[in-house]
């Protein structure tokens, strides 16, 4: 317990010395490999092991994490289009909900929005933005296709609190 007492001397009652406070941040099998050549300068210098409580033992690694297949948040594919079928456009909501659209090919950012209106009761084109690849969908009339919306397309829809 001599090491103990003159930590304690140095920093006050519990107090404990660590050396190389950036060693936190080595690697695993670095760190412990020094602190196994620390646990025998210790014996070398005070004649005995140093005590569990002072530096215990290195538990062992945790399992290595494998994810399961069923916990992906990967969405299958679309079928193809096939030709005259409508444009298929999922908005997606902060809450994990969504729409999935279907429209014309030449259908424009309010007819978009309009889908989105039906499909979330209580929601009104004031109450939402549309954003498609970090900009917002501003212009009504705008052709989603000119925007670069096209079959398979994912939107952000996000709630507008104006005035907070």
């Amino acid at each position: 317990m001599i090491y103990r007492s003159v930590c304690e001397a140095m920093g006050g009652p519990g107090a404990l010395v660590d050396h190389r406070l950036s060693g936190a941040a080595d690697p695993p099998a670095e760190r412990d490999a020094r602190r196994a050549r620390a646990r025998v300068a210790y014996a070398a210098a005070f004649g005995d092991a140093p005590p569990s409580d002072l530096w215990p033992p290195t538990p062992p690694p945790p399992p290595p994490v494998v994810p399961l297949a069923s916990a992906s948040t990967e969405e299958p594919p679309l079928p193809p289009r096939k030709p005259g079928d409508p444009m298929r456009v999922r908005v997606n909501r902060i809450d994990g909900s969504h729409v999935d659209a279907q429209l014309a090919d030449d259908a424009a950012v309010r007819d978009l929005k309009e889908r989105v209106e039906a499909r979330w009761p209580g929601i009104s084109s004031f109450g939402f933005r549309l954003i498609f690849r970090n900009s917002i969908l501003l212009e009504d009339t705008a052709k989603l296709s000119e925007l670069g919306i096209g079959d398979g397309a994912k939107v952000a829809c996000t709630i507008d609190l104006r005035g907070c």
